[in-house]
């Protein structure tokens, strides 16, 4: 990912929210959650699902999103996909996958999953999404918590 490949519009800007970047690849993970933290989000940072699933439970209820690879040794991103589902539902996931099919994204989709974005991803793209994203998240626990 070159993080000058695009322009990005300087009003996308995040709130705070923390987000979990996993890859097992460390220069894209340190590259994607450098450039979260550029545009005002917190990350935290994993290089496999294992650790990943600890830190979600470390961090229950502040973490407001996932973005994960799907191929990682061990626990891959869609045996995180379910472990998540079992320990924090209302955590949204993003995935960056170099495989993308239509079952793939077909399997993904029935799992909640609320984007798959292509990898290498586009900052401008990643950054737009988690706009995009991270509004419906607080309507969910808004509704969730008044409802």
């Amino acid at each position: 990912m070159n993080l000058t490949e695009e322009p990005i519009a300087p009003s996308i800007k995040g709130h705070g929210d923390l987000i979990l970047v996993v890859d097992d690849e460390a220069a894209i993970r340190e590259r994607v959650g450098d450039l979260l933290e550029a545009y005002a989000y917190q990350t935290l940072r994993a290089e496999s699902g294992n650790e990943a699933l600890k830190l979600l439970l470390q961090y229950r209820g502040s973490m407001k999103l996932v973005l994960t690879d799907m191929m990682m040794p061990g626990m891959d991103g869609l045996d995180l996909i379910h472990a998540l589902q079992l320990h924090d539902a209302s955590v949204m996931v993003v995935v960056m996958s170099g495989f993308d099919t239509e079952a793939h994204r077909n399997v993904l989709t029935a799992l909640g999953v609320k984007e798959i974005l292509p990898k290498p991803v586009a900052p401008g793209l990643l950054l737009q999404t988690l706009v995009r994203l991270l509004p419906v998240y607080a309507c969910q626990v808004t509704n969730r918590t008044l409802g």
